[in-house]
């Protein structure tokens, strides 16, 4: 990728970010589509902190 391409990418993404904090539910599915959050809403194992099985239930 060149500086022209990784400008453009990174425009590209801010502007769909902002998209998606607009609401609560577009925040929640972007988060479950990148695989960060279950559907269920909960963390999945690879970003809790070792500590949070024992809390987290």
């Amino acid at each position: 990728m060149d500086e022209k391409a990784i400008t453009s990418f990174i425009a590209e993404f801010e502007s769909y970010m902002a998209s998606v904090i607009t609401s609560k539910e577009k925040a929640r599915k972007f988060l479950q589509d990148a695989g960060i959050y279950t559907k269920r809403g909960r963390l999945r194992k690879e970003y809790r902190s070792p500590s949070a099985g024992l809390d987290a239930r």
